[in-house]
Order: structure tokens, then sequence, then C-alpha cells
């Protein structure tokens, strides 16, 4: 096996045309040869790519933090402000944890972890997701029927269930946002508009946004759950719910 430029992790197959030099096959070989140097070329840069994309996000993740932490610490805040600041370097926290989990994703086909308390990591996005309610007549509830472990890293189920939770709160102006922790699964049902027929197949399409709703964002939370749950093995679900709103879930394995 060679190793494709730039001396990556992967590794591309013996060249075919070594075996066939003087013959129509070897010609064939030489063009197969030629496609794989493309790909371990196109290898190459997404890893320097990714490379250089957590060095410039991460840069100005670590200005927010550090600047939110000292504004926190400012005496003169009001209560209110110093509150703000707080959950400033509680978003840059997050979104750097969430970084680091989207370029090992990007970098390696399995990514290694060890037991994840499904219930704890469902306490903190709740907690974490009350303050998007903005004073709306809404109930954000927890149900924990069971425990619930599972052998994956904590971001990555953080990832999932949180943005599950905050696209039930997006398209959610009154009534119940109810998360429900089973043996082997989450539900999250709430009261919104529900979701038409038609846009059941591409709900975890990248930048689908159906439901008829203006709501701000760019259509892709979902599909990053979908490739986590593909990436380990569980089975993210999208449902309309019997009195209205709209049911997603996760059934974990492993």
């Amino acid at each position: 096996a060679r190793r494709p430029p730039g001396g990556g992790g992967e590794t591309l197959p013996r060249r075919f045309s070594d075996d066939h030099p003087d013959s129509e096959v070897g010609t064939l070989a030489r063009a197969l040869d030629g496609y794989a140097e493309r790909i371990g070329e196109l290898l190459e840069r997404e890893r320097q790519f990714t490379a250089d994309a957590s060095h410039e996000l991460r840069t100005p993740i670590t200005i927010i933090r550090g600047a939110a932490q000292l504004l926190a610490g400012d005496r003169a805040l009001s209560p209110a402000a110093e509150q703000r600041a707080q959950m400033i370097q509680r978003a840059a926290t997050d979104l750097g944890e969430m970084l680091d989990m989207l370029l090992v994703l990007a970098r390696t086909p399995q990514t290694p972890g060890g037991r994840c308390d499904v219930n704890a990591v469902l306490r903190a996005e709740v907690e974490r997701c009350q303050p998007l309610l903005h004073g709306r007549p809404v109930r954000l509830k927890l149900i924990e029927h069971s425990p619930l472990t599972v052998t994956a890293p904590r971001q990555a189920i953080a990832i999932v269930v949180g943005n599950l939770l905050r696209n039930a709160i997006n398209y959610t102006e009154t009534g119940d946002i109810t998360v429900v922790v089973l043996e082997r699964s989450v539900t999250i049902t709430d009261t919104g508009p529900g979701i038409a027929t038609e846009d059941l197949p591409h709900v975890f399409t990248r930048h689908f946004r159906g439901r008829g709703n203006s709501q701000a964002g760019s259509g892709i939370g979902l599909a990053i759950v979908a490739r986590l749950c593909d990436r380990f093995g569980w089975q993210p679900r999208v449902e309309p719910a019997a009195d209205g709103g709209v049911v997603a879930s996760v059934r974990f394995f492993g």
C-alpha cells in the first residue's frame, strides 16, 4: 500500500500498472493509478482544510471566551449583565467543544468514547435551552423513565439531543415541549405547527427548512444529527405527533 501525497493516515492500493507494464491491461491499470493518485490528493487537501479551519475557528472562540470571562468578573456589572456575560462564556465553551467533535468526525472514520450518561446530558441541555424560550408560554419538561447509558463521546450525544431540542423550541410558540428518556431511546414532543407529510422525507437533508415557518436558521441542525447518528449506528426519526406538533426521537445502540 502507498500513502497519499502529504503523508496522511490513509493508504492507497499498490500501483496496478506495476503488475502489467506492457499490455492493454497495463494501459487501463495506469488510468486507475491516476485516479487513485487524484483521490489521494483530494484526501490531503481535505485534511489540510480541516487543520486550517480548526486553527482559524479556535482563535476567535478563545477570544470570545476570554473576553466573556473578564466581563463576567467585572464588579461594576449589574446582575442581569453578569448573567448575560456568563451565558456568552458558556456558549463559547460549548461551541469550542462542538468544533472539536465535528473536526474529529471529519478526520476519522471511527470516534472512540467511553460510557456516557445520556440522562445527565439531557438535564444539562434542558437547562441550557431554557433561556431560548424568551418568556414564551411554553413548558419545557424532562421525564426520565429509565437510566440510559451509551458508548459514545458525551459531546456527540449533546449535539444530537441539543439540536433536536432547539428545533422543537424554534417551532413552539405555546404549549409543551416534553423530553422523555426510555430504556434505549429519547423522544422530544412539541406542540408546534406540526410537519407536512411531503416534508418528512427531507427533514434530515442539509439546508432543508419546511413546516412553513419563517424562523431564522441555516437548516443544517438536523443534517448534523443524521450524520452523527449514521456514524454511531443510532436511529433518528421525525414524525407528526398525534395531536399536532412533532415527535423527534433517537434510538441508541451500544
